[in-house]
Order: structure tokens, then sequence, then C-alpha cells
């Protein structure tokens, strides 16, 4: 089941109650787990594997199954197995971001064309893994990733008293928000602008927005962010819709609300106490340089693009490369590979003049959201 799949917050209370202290991982993987057994007409001892994609693979690959320590404690999945009357053995070996789970089948070699015996790590989620492939080894470096979701994540060096993760550098930790604000952005474009001889979606969509003045001639793009909303679709609305506007009004105010939310979890995070010094930008709409000024212009913060825009990837390359010996540790990993590109600079009157319109999108977004 993918992360976006919310049935497992059916059961939060119950696990919660036997483990207080679950965090995401463990609450995710059980109540999964449970929702499947209550609504398939299964009994918990039929139960043999039950992993992740990333565990799924891992499985393929070796003949192993594994299940994220990091995310899932080795503790509290032996308590709630044993609670819950489920096999012991079913989420497979515990694992580290680092740590070599097993090594390539001769089967999995057959099918894949992989060496036998090749050293199989398993790394964490795209999240994680893109922090580490954006270098956020500091405290005070935020990265913007902009993909299907848009992942928000700034380092710190204290606990916050928002959403935090302990951070894979020892002594830091993260903030972490991932709104699916690229699936918004994708729908748009592909019913707006569908694909012909002009290009892409997208390309077609920035052309048109660039025919359009800062502020979307007062047109207002609200996402609203459906987390903790099960079976939710992410939705979003326009504001203050009038005969002046053109198609290239609707097109810009896409951009600008993305770039408005993205600039409200800043806010929050720099509310509960974390200073940011910078944001690093991958991620396909980061491709855009002009979508990427707008960020810059809207939130006040300079932005640094990624030279290798897959970030995940490179950071599941990074944490292999770890865990077989090739780098010394996270920050010699990052010292060899992570590289930055173009920096973008917020024109300070843009900026001040988006400081009046996100004040009406806060109110429209508490309104409608």
């Amino acid at each position: 089941m993918l992360y976006s799949d919310t049935r497992h917050r059916k059961h939060a209370a119950e696990l919660s109650a036997i483990v207080p202290e679950s965090g995401y991982g463990t609450l995710k993987h059980f109540g999964d787990v449970l929702w499947t057994i209550r609504n398939e007409g299964l009994s918990a001892g039929d139960v043999s594997i039950a992993t992740d994609a990333l565990g799924f693979v891992c499985y393929k690959l070796t003949g192993k199954p594994a299940f994220d320590s990091y995310l899932m404690p080795e503790s509290q999945v032996n308590k709630l197995c044993s609670e819950l009357g489920l096999p012991s053995e079913c989420f497979g070996v515990s694992h580290g971001n680092t740590d070599v789970v097993g090594e390539v089948s001769a089967k999995a070699a057959k099918e894949t064309g992989l060496p036998k015996g090749l050293p199989v790590v398993v790394g964490p989620w795209d999240g994680m893994c893109n922090i580490v492939g954006s270098g956020l080894t500091e405290a005070g470096i935020a990265v913007d990733v902009a993909g299907a979701t848009e992942i928000i994540a700034v380092t710190t060096a204290q606990k916050p008293d928002i959403m935090n993760l302990p951070h894979i550098v020892p002594g830091l930790y993260f903030t972490y928000n991932s709104p699916p604000l690229g699936t918004l952005h994708r729908s748009f474009a592909n019913d707006f602008f569908p694909s012909d001889h002009r290009g892409s979606p997208y390309a077609m969509l920035e052309r048109e927005a660039r025919r359009s003045p800062p502020g979307s001639n007062g047109l207002l793009f609200v996402p609203c962010d459906p987390s903790g909303k099960p079976g939710q679709d992410p939705t979003a609305s326009f504001i203050g819709v009038t005969p002046k506007h053109q198609k290239s009004h609707f097109a810009r105010a896409v951009l600008e609300g993305i770039a408005f939310s993205i600039r409200r979890t800043f806010d929050t995070v720099e509310g509960a106490g974390v200073a940011i010094k910078e944001v690093r930008v991958s991620g396909g709409g980061s491709k855009s340089d002009y979508w990427t000024q707008i960020r810059a212009d809207v939130t006040g913060r300079r932005y640094v693009k990624m030279k290798e825009l897959e970030t995940g990837c490179l950071g599941a390359a990074m944490l292999a490369g770890i865990g077989t010996g090739v780098y010394a540790d996270i920050r010699d990993a990052t010292r060899r590979t992570v590289r930055q590109g173009k920096v973008f600079v917020p024109d300070a009157s843009k900026h001040r003049a988006y400081d009046r319109q996100f004040a009406e999108y806060v109110r429209a977004s508490e309104k409608l959201c």
C-alpha cells in the first residue's frame, strides 16, 4: 500500500495503545496489515510476509524481506507482533539505511542481469534519499523537491515542536512536509495544455504564464493538502475570478499558488524557531528556471538548483556507497558527489508585492482548507 493510502489511520489508536511511542512507520505498516486482515477475511496466522515496496524489492533480489528500523524500530515490531498474534518473522530482517541486507541471488541475477552476489543495501524512503542527495548535512539548509509531492524539509540542530524526524547525520533533525502540490500542477497542465507539436503540457503552461504579470492580475490559486483527511484527493480553488482574467493569469496563478503554499510551510518552520539559510531545489519542477525564480520571489529566500535534479536517486546511490565502503560516511559521500548549480536570488520589489497577496492567500486557505 502506497504512502498516500490512509486506511491505516483507522487502527492508529489501537496500535498506539499497545506501543505509545509508535511513529508513522510503525503505525503505517501495522495499520496496513490490520486493515487487510480485517477486511479481506484473514486471520493473523495467515500472514507470511508483510512488506513495503523497498522490502519487496529486497525480497525479490535476495530472497529475504526486510524492514527499515529507522521508521519501524525492532522493539516495536516484536511487541506488536506478539500482541496481535502476527508471526515475528513476517516483516523480515531489520536494517539501517546503509546496511548490506544480503546479496543478489542466482535467480535474481538471471532475471535482472545483475551480477550474482552483488551486495544489496536497502535505503530509506524517497524523502530521506532526497535530503541526502541534496547535501543537507548542516542545520539551516532546506530542500524543496518539486515532484508529484512537494517534499519540503529543513535541517535543524534542535528537535522542534512541529513534524520532525531524526536525521541520518547524528545530532541533527529535520522538519518534514510533503503535500501533493505537483499532482495539482500536473492535472492543470494536462487538462488545459494537452501535448501537441508546440511541446509538453508543462512547457506550454509556462509559455502562457510568462504573458501574465506577477500576481496574476489579482487571481489566486489556493491548493489544499488532504493530509489527515482519509480518502480525499488534493483539491484547489481559484479565488477572485473576473471577466478580465485570461488564460495566462490562470497559468501563472497555479505556479504562484504552489509557491505560496511552500512559503507558508517555511513560515511555519521558522515560527517554530528553525532558521533557514538557503533552499536547495531539485525534482522535475526545478527544470524550469522561470518557476524557480517565482519560488524565490514569493518566499523571499535564496534558491539553489542542484546539478543533479534527481537528488533521490543520487541519495540512494550515496547510501549504497557508504554501505559497501565506497564512501567513509555521509559527509564524505556529500563532499565527493553533491554539486550545486544556478543560484536564484529573490527580487525585493516583487517579494514586497507578493507579501500583500500572500496575506490574502493565507486567509483564503484558512477558510477553504
